[in-house]
């Protein structure tokens, strides 16, 4: 085996190639972190490295990944029509169909067949995107925890920045880096198979069978995220458009301040729908943007409603947000609660969700073991339990205090 220092002194062309086959971005960050050498390769080859990194890590993704490439372009139009709707949330639900292909081989249908490398360019530019979302994102989410996990020193600062908190980089674990950046994807899926077309077709009995194709905490992972996204929108929203009650009052902004009140769901749906996830990073950078006059916070909410009315998206030919798209999971889990108010599920393992200093107990109702309720999701501050805990390994869960059911 190559020593360190042979790696380092190999000339820049083999350092190229090894740059090429590592097998995901996170490899690649981590090799470029550690060498100054092969950092230097990367800047100069970025474009062709990064392509050929960034596809092959989002075909690690691939049923949602290919999906989005193939299909946005037609679900992002009003004027969709209903077979093309149909057959794109057809060919998600039925992943992975084989055919039988003229070579005599079997093969995969659809977008998963060999047209995929035909998407390349669409893929690679998507998952740059899911990417640096799912590093602010995650970044977000361990603030919520005391600030605990893992924090390695980034190589290119000096032994004093190196003492400053600040100067620290948060490190999820690839399990832990799949389930959020999977999450991201599936909410981007689910955003366009539920927005409103002008063709209508029977979106709850697909839905049900995409949310049926996902193990219980896969599902519960989406929402995990889903509440993030949507905490951060509506952090932001709340700032830019509808300020401090205090000040809306006395500018006479009463009715938006009302109106962010009723629909605070749709409009981050609206975002979802039309920002996710190319423009998504403008939400998550603070409020240095943010309209501060009365006319530019009227200006934006004017644009908001305008985008909620069905006859301005069918003038620009694009799909009306779900008004109910944060409600899709409970809906869907509150066909399987039974008479105790639990819900049932085949494949309820264990997970290390119960909040610190709180005791969940099991329950045994014919012959199952069952510990999460309806009003889990539905009332989270007053449950044992914190459902979006299950982005994160279980390991680290337990740093943070939190345990398993008893």
């Amino acid at each position: 085996m190559p020593s360190a220092n042979h790696l380092e002194t190999v000339p820049d062309d083999i350092k190229f190639l090894i740059l090429l086959a590592l097998p995901d971005i996170r490899s690649l960050n981590a090799l470029c972190a550690a060498s100054s050498a092969y950092s230097r390769v990367r800047e100069d080859f970025k474009f062709s490295i990064e392509n050929e990194i960034y596809f092959t890590d989002a075909l690690k993704y691939s049923r949602e990944s290919v999906w989005v490439a193939a299909h946005r372009g037609t679900l992002y139009r009003y004027y969709a029509t209903e077979d093309e709707v149909q057959s794109a949330i057809d060919e998600y639900t039925m992943y992975p169909r084989p055919i039988l292909l003229e070579s005599g081989r079997i093969g995969l249908d659809g977008c998963y067949g060999a047209k995929y490398k035909l998407l390349r360019e669409k893929i690679v530019a998507n998952h740059r995107y899911i990417m640096d979302l799912y590093d602010e994102l995650a970044d977000r989410d361990i603030e919520k925890h005391l600030g605990v996990g893992i924090y390695l020193p980034l190589e290119d600062i000096s032994a004093e920045e190196r003492e400053r908190e600040e100067t620290y980089r948060f490190y999820c674990t690839p399990g832990e880096e799949k389930r959020i950046v999977t999450a991201l994807y599936r909410s981007w899926i689910l955003s366009l198979m539920t927005c409103q077309h002008k063709s209508t077709i029977h979106k709850e009995w697909y839905l049900s069978v995409v949310f049926a194709s996902w193990s219980f905490w896969d599902f519960m992972c989406v929402r995990a995220v889903q509440r993030i996204l949507w905490g951060e929108i509506n952090n932001l929203i709340d700032y830019a458009i509808f300020n401090n009650a205090d000040m809306l009052a006395i500018e006479g902004e009463q009715e938006l301040l009302d109106y962010a009140r009723r629909f605070t769901d749709t409009t981050t749906s609206l975002v979802l729908l039309h920002d996710f996830p190319a423009n998504m990073a403008v939400w998550f950078l603070g409020n240095e943007d943010a309209p501060a006059t009365l006319d530019e916070r009227k200006e934006v909410t004017k644009r908001t409603r305008d985008l909620l009315d069905v006859q301005t998206c069918a003038q620009l030919d694009i799909p009306v947000p779900s008004h109910c798209f944060f409600r899709l999971h409970y809906e869907y889990l509150m066909r399987s609660v039974d008479e105790h108010a639990y819900i049932r599920c085949s494949d309820f393992k264990k997970r290390r969700i119960c909040k610190p200093g709180q005791t969940v107990d099991w329950d045994v109702v014919e012959g199952k073991k069952v510990w999460i309720r309806g009003s889990d999701m539905t009332e989270p501050e007053n449950s044992g339990i914190d459902l979006n805990a299950c982005v994160w390994d279980g390991w680290r869960l337990k740093s943070w205090g939190f345990t398993y059911p008893y």
